[in-house]
């Protein structure tokens, strides 16, 4: 008679971190709920030529983001999930600890390829500037 051996498999992990320092943005750091949405959309927005940041005081302890990329403003799927990536990376990037905001970034205008650099740099000066301690 054979016997079979379980096998051992390598254990992957996967951790609620910081989103800093990972590159996923995990449930906790994101506006999921409509009322959230709506609540914060009528806040006064940071305007620039791509980028309209709302944003609004929490209690959750953390940075969350919301992004509304409407196919009215870029038709092509590709073109939005290219434009919610840049937003995720951006938010990774300056979401800090302990300051407590809710963040919903909306495309205003199509996003080019040859416009990508000087997008991501313009909303990494937004977030940081929304997202500053006090």
């Amino acid at each position: 008679m054979l016997l079979l051996q379980p096998v051992a498999r390598a254990a992957v992990s996967v951790l609620a971190c910081d989103p800093k320092n990972a590159l996923t943005l995990p449930r906790r750091y994101r506006l999921t709920r409509r009322e959230g949405f709506s609540r914060i959309l009528q806040q006064r927005a940071q305007t620039r030529s791509w980028f309209a940041v709302h944003s609004e005081v929490n209690s959750s302890g953390h940075a969350r983001l919301g992004m509304s990329v409407s196919k009215r403003v870029l038709p092509d799927a590709t073109q939005r999930n290219v434009a919610k990536r840049l937003i995720r990376e951006c938010f990774r990037k300056c979401a800090r600890e302990g300051i407590a905001r809710d963040v919903v970034i909306r495309v205003r205008k199509p996003l080019h390829k040859q416009d990508l650099a000087e997008a991501r740099t313009t909303l990494g000066e937004m977030l940081k500037t929304v997202l500053a301690p006090t």
